[in-house]
């Protein structure tokens, strides 16, 4: 660090007569906490997200927990074929769908993160 730096972090810390050490060391922790809280808001990379119309059966329907379980096709760079839970945080999108129903869902993909935000009879 430059020597203007070494001096200036001095002053912030209170280093002179009479500091004590306890009180230096909240300073410089207090100086350590605000650097970590800053370097987390640079900016960061955001996943794109992805659209995919998929075709399945629907197994279990629960509207208690904004969530369908699907037994899809395979979606081509996502997934094989499996049946698994999707969550469905839109409202009202799982009224009227039941188990073993044939349907057309949508399904978006951000990063890790996989949701329904559309899902309509197959027949």
């Amino acid at each position: 660090m430059a020597r203007s730096g070494v001096l200036a972090l001095r002053r912030v810390m209170g280093q002179g007569p009479g500091m004590s050490t306890i009180r230096r060391l909240t300073k410089f922790c207090a100086l350590v906490v605000t650097g970590v809280a800053l370097h987390g808001c640079t900016e960061r990379s955001v996943e794109p997200l992805e659209t995919f119309e998929v075709h399945g059966t629907v197994v279990r329907v629960e509207p208690e927990r904004s969530s369908i379980t699907i037994a899809h096709e395979e979606i081509p760079g996502v997934m094989a074929p499996m049946t698994m839970p999707f969550d469905v945080p839109v409202g009202g999108l799982l009224d009227g769908v039941k188990p073993d129903e044939e349907i057309v869902f949508q399904l978006r993909k951000q990063g890790d993160r996989l949701w329904i935000d559309g899902i309509r009879s197959a027949g």
